[in-house]
Parts: structure tokens; sequence; C-alpha cells
């Protein structure tokens, strides 16, 4: 029986690739994130693997498997970094097996960790009991308008399938060896118990989000619909569809009093924005571009309801920013979309590519302009079930207790 006043023993090997404050990607953001959380908790001892960071914490071994940009902060890794980290935090596994956190260690794969490509050797050939996650599944759409080279001679190459084969070999025993996996979301358990998986050892805890640094949206305007949507301009982001379903609002209602503000930039805003004018929607839709997450906040809180059209997502971090910040959503059945939205709470689902769903919908919300304040109360309700520190931490550490017990 554990000790109440005994440390559990913590290697995250790795927390991710890069652990950077100044990071703001989804990813990154996560690992930044769980890092300070449970670099404070007292029953924890903890070291952090990592390839790069700009931390100056004893805790944090930086593998330097990559480089940190004076200007952009951090330089994008390739196969060679995720290589050079895989086998950095090997060698370092065995060298420090025992004399940096004692014989009994719970070792957590934090990030990445995706099924058949991510692999940590050491826990591959050593008897460890290990937690792999927070896992997400694959996108079941690829966004072929990221792509600017042809990796089709890389592709078919027989070094690279040999390769290929041999990670999704050694990654799927990675998997199935695991003591428990943490799946982000419903759809994500789901997959991996369809490649095999033991559904008895796949743990749902989403991805959190700090509620104390989003601000309730303002409930000033009464009379204007404000709708945002805050998304990479992907073609599998759905754009599009919120585009004609706000064309169908303004040919069946008139002259709605809406404004949709779209946050973000990519590939498809040339197209974006020249199907707005086709579609003689521009009064009704501003293009504000790229903001800092500070600024996003802002708009965010100056909003009533956010709208997600994305064909596919693993995950959809604006999903928990909105509930956050209080807004009313409107999404496809896609990633935490499809747990957090509850119809007729705070929310409503609609099918992708069904812009005559959507705009059903936002004319709904037309109609009844104490609806959209009854969403927008219940975002901050649900919200609590996902803020890291009170929900979600509590979570990972009865977790680490019941494995900690188990060793």
């Amino acid at each position: 029986m554990q000790k109440k006043d005994s440390k559990i023993s913590l290697l995250f090997c790795p927390i991710h690739s890069l652990l950077l404050r100044s990071n703001k990607g989804s990813e990154f953001a996560w690992a930044y994130t769980f890092f300070q959380i449970t670099s404070c908790q007292d029953k924890l001892n903890c070291v952090y693997l990592t390839g790069a960071t700009d931390i100056d914490d004893p805790r944090v071994v930086d593998l330097h498997t990559t480089t940190i940009d004076a200007d952009q902060k951090t330089i994008n890794g390739d196969a060679r970094h995720s290589i050079s980290l895989a086998m950095k935090s090997f060698i370092w596994m065995i060298k420090n097996r025992f004399s940096s956190l004692g014989s009994r260690v719970i070792y957590h794969h934090f990030l990445p960790c995706a099924y058949q490509a991510s692999i940590n050797l050491f826990l591959v050939f050593f008897p460890e009991k290990y937690i792999i996650g927070p896992v997400q599944r694959p996108l079941l759409c690829a966004d072929a308008d990221l792509f600017t080279v042809d990796t089709k001679t890389l592709k078919f190459s027989i070094a690279f399938a040999l390769l290929q084969h041999i990670q999704k070999k050694l990654s799927s025993i990675f998997f199935r060896k695991a003591y428990k996996i943490i799946a982000i979301t419903s759809e994500t358990k789901t997959y991996l118990t369809q490649k095999g998986l033991d559904p008895h050892n796949i743990v749902i805890i989403p991805v959190g989000i700090i509620c104390r640094d989003f601000l309730p949206a303002l409930h000033t305007d009464r009379q204007t619909l404000k709708l945002i949507a805050a998304t990479y301009l992907l073609k599998r982001k759905g754009l599009e569809t919120t585009l004609r379903a706000i064309q169908q609002v303004v040919n069946s209602v008139g002259a709605p009093q809406l404004h949709l503000q779209i946050i973000g930039t990519g590939p498809q805003e040339m197209a974006l924005r020249t199907l707005t004018k086709e579609l003689n929607i521009e009064q009704y839709i501003s293009y504000i571009g790229h903001q800092d997450q500070d600024k996003i906040k802002t708009y965010y809180q100056h909003s009533h309801i956010f709208i997600n059209a994305s064909k596919d997502e693993s995950f959809g971090q604006t999903c928990l920013e909105a509930l956050a910040s209080g807004l009313g959503i409107l999404s496809t059945p896609v990633g935490i979309f499809k747990d957090a939205v509850r119809k007729d709470k705070n929310g409503y689902l609609f099918e992708v590519d069904d812009y005559l769903g959507l705009a059903e919908l936002i004319i709904k919300l037309l109609h009844d302009k104490d609806l959209k304040f009854q969403l927008m109360r219940e975002s901050l309700q649900i919200a609590r079930a996902y803020d890291w520190e009170n929900s979600i931490l509590p979570q990972y550490l009865k977790l680490y207790d019941d494995t900690y017990k188990s060793i």
C-alpha cells in the first residue's frame, strides 16, 4: 500500500519533441500546460524528456534533437528529428533507468503518440509499466492543400516501405503492451478498439483548457447575432458550407441581423473570399486574418455563437476555447464537438456539408433572440468538465495513483 506522504515518480518520455513557453500549437500547448500543472504537484516527482526547450528547470531534460530559432522560436522537425528523439530518449532511459527516479517509476509517453506510428523503444523492450496518451485518432481525410512537395518517389521506394512496415509493427507492440492508453475522445477509443486494442485498457480523458484564462462573452447586443469561426483555412475545415449557409439565411430572411467573423489564414483564403463575393454576402462576413491567442480571446468575448463546419477533426481545441468563453456552438459531429455539444443545451450538431441544416439553426437563433444566451450560459457550465486544473488533472492523478499501486 502506498504511503500517504510518498511521492509518485513519473518519467515523461517524452512530454513532446518541443517544450516551449512560447509555442501556441495545439499539441505543443497541451505539453506545456501539462508541464505547468504537474510540475507543481507535491505528490509527483517528475522528470520531463524533450527534444528542445526554453524552460530553465532541472527536471526538464533537453535531448537537443532540434533547435530553437531566435525569431521563429522553433524549426519544424522532420523524420530525422523524430528518429533522433526516439534514439536519444532510449539511450537516456537506459543510462538513468534507476538513478533518476528510483526503482518504482511510472513511465508516461505523453506526446507525440499515434497508433502504428509512435514508438518508444525502451518501453517496447523493457518490462516496465507505462501509460500512453493523450492519443488522437488519425484524420479520415488528408489535408491535400497543405502538401507542397511530391512524395511519390519516396512513398513507393522499397526502403521507405520496409521502414514503414517495421514502424507499424513496433508501434502496435508498443500500444498493446501499455498498462493504460489515454484516448482524448470517445471516437478515439472506438478507433483503437476497432484496431484490436483491449477496451478495458483504454480510458477517455479529454485534453483540457484553463478556464480562468478566458473571459465570458459580453451579452450586450441582443439584436445582432454575432457568429465566429476560428480555424486554419483548409478545405477540410468546411468554411464553404458556412458561407453557403449564410447565403441561404439571407435568401430566406431577407436582411438578417447577423455577422460572421472568420479568424485565421490558410491556403483556401483567396478561394473563400472569392466565394463570398459570388454569393453576394460580403456585408455579412469579415475576414480577420491570423491573430495571436490573446487577441482571439477578445473576439470570442464579443461573439455569441461559434461555428465549426469541419469535415473531420482528431480533437478540435477551438471547441474548448468556445466553451470557456461562454459561446453557444453549432458544429458538425467531429472530434470533441461530438462529445461536448449537447442539443438544446449549449448548441446543436449538423451533418457534414449540410449547409441547409446549418442555415435552419442560424434562422432559429435569429427568431428566438433569447436562445443564444441560454446556449451561452450552458456552455460555461459544460466548460467546467474540461478545466485542466479542476477536472482533467484529477483524472490523471487518479490514473497515476492506480498505476503506482499496481507496480
